[in-house]
This record gives C-alpha cells, structure tokens and sequence, in this order.
C-alpha cells in the first residue's frame, strides 16, 4: 500500500508529508491556495503515469507548466512515494532538463536525512548527485525506470504475490498506459471530467464489464419510454395531490351530513326498519373502511 506521500522543494512547499496508513480517510482542511489541490494531484504521477491523461487544478494536464509547478529545479526537487507490500520501497520522481519526469526506485523506506542536510539552521534539499551518492554511502541502490511504460507495469501487477503499488484481479483490462484501475480514478479525483457517457463508462469499468460489448436494444428503448412515461404519470398525479386531498376531505364531509340528512328523514316518516338496516350498512361501511357513493331513492 501507499504509506507516506513527500514533496520536495516544489513551487508551493519547501517539504509537504501525507501519511496514509493507519487512517480510513484523510481531510485536507486550509485556506485558499495555500496547496491542498498540489498535494491530492500530485498522486496522478503514480496512478496515472501518462500525462497526457493527468488532469490538474483548472482541468490542467500533465504539461511543463505543471511540471515545472511540481519540479521547479532539475536539481533539487522531488516527489517521494513510499510504498509497502512484502516490503519497503520508494518510487522517486525528478525532472530533467528538458521538462520530462524521471522515475527512480530504491529498496529503503524514506528518511528525512537522505534527502535533507542541515546548513546554518537550515534544512536544505539536496542535489540529485549528491542524492545519489548519499543512498550509496547508505548502501541503498538507485535504479531507474528506461521508460513509463516500464513505471506502469510495475505500478500495476496482477495477483498478491509481488510488489506492485496496485494489485490488479484477472478480469481488470489494460489499454496502453491505461487501466480499469486508473480510469476510475482519473474520475474520482476530478469529478469535473464526469459526463454522462463518461459516468455510463465509468459504471460500466467498476462492474468490469468493459469487454462485454454491452449495448442498449429496442427493447431496452422501449424499456426506458415506458419508465419515462410512469415518471410523468406519477409527476402529474404528485402535482394534484393537495387538490385530490381537499376534494376527498369534502366529498368525506358531504357523506357525513347526507347520512345524518337521511337518518332525520327516515325518522320523520316513522321507518324503523329502514333505519335498522341503514345502520346495519353504516356499521359494515365503518367497519371496513370502504368508501362508496350511496344513492337513495325515498319513495312517498
């Protein structure tokens, strides 16, 4: 797993640390622009690698203004990814002279005192050749990548039994620089970038079903009218709600007093034996709760 994040040297920190482990979540909390975006997309160097799929602050890519936002000096400035699984190790990135991003390995979990030196109170970054020959004289080996293609199959490897930053499964698919891994994430920490055919891609990846040529038929189609159609329906019935309740209250108050009308009537012409079977019908009706239109005839 990912243990510990460090930028060296960079345009916004002298020195920024992130510590993942023992943590389910982390909370980036601080004023505006003081570098809570420089640090969360500072991961898009490891789990995204090509950067021309990075997306930054302001949708940016990964381009040398970026980069040189991140490595201001050829010389002296880093971004350290300290990783365990069987065991420690840190992926190292630098840039070159020419704008590009290099990437080292070495078998050491990261100290300060590899990369730091104190001078007149003050820590200073070291250089890249005085680096290197700081983790020789520690008996820690540099090696560096030939290519990104290289970074990204060591970041990613299938199965548990190796040392790789991600952990794929079997059915995860790889395109290039590129995998469900890093597609998914290139959404999650730029929600920006989500659309709706890209949030169908996006489900369709994390259910990796990528391959299966999923497509929508007729049916489906008619599928969807359908629900469309009930949506509307039920919108229109939620739209006279409060007039139906109203209504019902009144034709509820209406019942009440025609009964009680009807009852005074039967009354009034001495019909006992309707009035038993009246409140038979009433007493059935209240019973149930079953609402229903009487309709009287009273012959003279």
């Amino acid at each position: 797993m990912l243990k510990q994040l460090v930028i060296l040297n960079s345009t916004t920190y002298g020195k920024a640390t992130i510590r993942f482990d023992d943590c389910d979540s982390i909370q980036l909390v601080g004023p505006n622009n003081i570098g809570k975006s420089t640090l969360v997309f500072s991961l898009n160097f490891l789990f995204i690698i090509d950067g021309k799929k990075m997306t930054f602050v302001d949708n940016k890519t990964g381009d040398k203004e970026t980069i040189h936002h991140y490595f201001p000096s050829p010389n002296n400035s880093y971004i350290i990814f300290e990783i365990y699984k069987q065991r420690y190790y840190c992926i190292l990135l630098k840039r070159n002279i020419d704008g590009e991003v290099e990437y080292f390995r070495f078998d050491h979990e990261y100290r300060d005192e590899l990369f730091l030196k104190r001078e007149n109170d003050q820590q200073i970054v070291l250089n890249f050749e005085d680096l290197r020959e700081q983790l020789i004289n520690s008996g820690i080996t540099l090696y560096p990548f030939k290519d990104k293609r290289e970074v990204f199959n060591y970041v990613y490897q299938r199965g548990k039994r190796n040392n790789a930053v991600v952990w794929l499964a079997d059915t995860v698919t790889s395109d290039g620089l590129s995998n469900n891994f890093s597609k998914i994430y290139r959404y999650l920490i730029n929600s920006k970038l989500i659309t709706n055919p890209k949030l169908k891609e996006a489900l369709i990846i994390a259910d990796n079903r990528d391959k299966e040529g999923i497509n929508f038929s007729q049916k489906s189609k008619k599928d969807i009218i359908d629900l469309m159609r009930v949506n509307d329906e039920i919108r229109v019935i939620s739209s006279i709600k409060k007039d139906f309740i109203e209504f019902r209250e009144a034709v509820n108050l209406y019942l009440a007093k025609a009964i009680i009308l009807l009852l005074n009537l039967l009354l009034l012409n001495n019909c006992l034996n309707e009035v038993i079977c009246f409140n038979r019908l009433l007493r059935f009706y209240l019973f149930h709760k079953i609402k229903f239109y009487i309709t009287i005839f009273i012959f003279s």
